[in-house]
């Protein structure tokens, strides 16, 4: 009866000081991000520091269009697989969506490679990707 707890007392030390998909996000970003830039988060994916960068929650980055970002000064995207993960892997079950982010991607075009999760590293697919500005 006590196996189940036990064994879940004891993994849960080791899981609990893993590296997250957020992790290696967050140092992408600290290293690649020039602090002061506007940052769209989706799905609050991940916390940035008010005091370096100018973040903005967003529900879904495809709420808003690329020209959209632009004019509020947002030059980069944080985008999440828990959001987009679904409308990429079966594009005619919600054509518009897919569209929508598949423009959002193709008009940023820069994009860090994707923190993914492996083995050693839990959490969702991260994308970060620049919105040129000008």
């Amino acid at each position: 009866v006590l196996f189940h707890g036990v064994r879940a007392g004891l993994a849960w030390p080791a899981q609990y000081g893993r590296r997250t998909t957020q992790d290696v996000a967050y140092r992408m970003i600290e290293e690649f991000v020039p602090p002061g830039s506007g940052v769209a988060v989706e799905n609050s994916v991940l916390r940035l520091p008010d005091s370096k960068y100018r973040a903005r929650m967003v529900p879904r980055l495809t709420d808003r269009s690329p020209e959209e970002y632009r004019s509020m000064q947002i030059g980069f995207l944080v985008a999440s697989s828990v959001v987009f993960g679904p409308v990429l892997a079966n594009p005619d079950a919600r054509p518009a969506e897919f569209a929508a982010y598949r423009r959002l991607f193709e008009e940023a075009g820069r994009c860090l490679p994707a923190a993914t999760p492996t083995e050693d590293v839990t959490g969702p697919e991260i994308r970060v990707c620049r919105i040129p500005l000008d």
